[in-house]
């Protein structure tokens, strides 16, 4: 390098020295967390309902087909750090099942399952301004109480209360409107699980524990929720 060009790029250097920071601050990312007022954490209480999508389940023998249906819940969640939830959530939906496929059950009755979900879980939202996208996922239990089945003689069968081991995920958008009350939109896929079978292998080369089982129904739930903060 000659020296005109050492002298060049020590000018140039200087230069960008002297500028002030407020002038590169403008080429700096915007993405950062921003709201009107500082984080402090909170308590969050959501108020949720929306509309319920079924898929049908196969029985053996039939089919059983699951209407659509409204869907309602509450959220507790506790917000540590911004954007970051701790979520206590209960789901409820009350759907018509249809019973087909054999005799018998072609002749019944449309019965009642009312259904329960009681989840623990958390989000994680990016909050810019009033504006907050969210992901998030919870695991616990369904509880499924099916009415009676009733046939067309007059008979009917009792049918158990069922648990089963159950999750949802999804995402929505938080709009603030204040510090203490903001909308939320969601979709929020929500489905039980059922266990079959068991089994532990120990041998030579070490053990291994295998379980089968399947997802008997997936429920879409699209919600809307009114978020107070105490």
């Amino acid at each position: 390098m000659t020296a005109r060009c050492r002298l060049a790029a020590v000018a140039v250097l200087a230069a960008l020295a002297a500028l002030p920071s407020t002038s590169l601050a403008q080429y700096a990312p915007q993405y950062q967390y921003s709201a009107s007022e500082p984080f402090h954490p909170h308590a969050e209480l959501t108020a949720i309902a929306g509309w319920q999508v079924n898929t049908d389940v196969d029985v053996s023998g039939g089919e059983l087909s699951v209407d659509d249906a409204p869907v309602y819940g509450v959220s507790l969640a506790m917000v540590t750090l911004p954007g970051v939830r701790a979520e206590l959530l209960w789901l409820y939906s009350n759907p018509t099942v249809h019973a087909s496929g054999t005799l018998l059950l072609n002749s019944s009755a449309p019965l009642h399952v009312p259904t329960h979900y009681f989840q623990i879980g958390g989000s994680r939202g990016l909050r810019y301004d009033k504006l907050e996208p969210f992901l998030g996922g919870t695991l616990g239990a369904a509880l499924f109480l099916p009415d009676r089945l009733e046939y067309a003689n007059g008979t009917s069968t009792s049918l158990g209360d069922t648990w089963r081991f159950a999750f949802t995920f999804g995402g929505g958008l938080n709009i603030h409107l204040s510090e203490k009350l903001a909308l939320r939109g969601e979709a929020r896929l929500a489905a039980p699980v059922y266990f079959s079978s068991g089994s532990i292998y120990v041998g030579g080369g070490g053990a291994a524990l295998g379980v089968s089982g399947g997802i008997p129904i997936w429920q879409w739930n699209f919600l809307g929720g009114l978020v107070f903060s105490p």
